[in-house]
């Protein structure tokens, strides 16, 4: 049964903390509670703080937060597939989201390379049961 305080599945905003970078440098954990004393539910990961992913796991869980996705580097996504889907599994985040691709790799010389990796940690993610998308920036 939903308790009183939780949104409705599918009813809640959750914060981005890219835009609590500033307060996440000072202090992660912090950063954290200040979000879900603020009434927020559920992040959308730009970084984990340095934590290791069951710590965070831990945190996240005793302030009532949910993760429901991350922005994780291309670099990080596509080159440490594995490693960043368990990170991903164990904070019980169920999106993946590639923020941005390298500048090196933004020519048209590049775009097979680049959709060959976005198909393979797809189909990796797609696997742990986690969706996968890229943030278009506009390059």
């Amino acid at each position: 049964m939903q308790k009183e305080s939780e949104p409705n599945v599918g009813m809640f905003i959750a914060l981005q903390l890219y835009t609590m970078r500033r307060q996440a440098a000072d202090d992660f954990v912090a950063m954290l509670r200040a979000g879900a004393d603020a009434g927020y539910h559920a992040v959308e990961f730009a970084g984990y703080g340095g934590l290791p992913a069951p710590e965070l796991r831990s945190v996240i869980d005793d302030l009532g937060l949910r993760a429901v996705g991350a922005h994780v580097p291309y670099a990080t996504l596509t080159g440490e597939t594995a490693a960043a889907v368990e990170t991903l599994a164990v904070l019980g985040c169920d999106h993946a989201i590639i923020p941005g691709i390298p500048a090196d790799l933004r020519g048209d010389a590049d775009l097979a390379a680049v959709a060959e990796a976005f198909d393979r940690v797809g189909a990796a993610c797609r696997e742990a049961g986690i969706r996968f998308s890229y943030h278009n920036h506009g390059w």
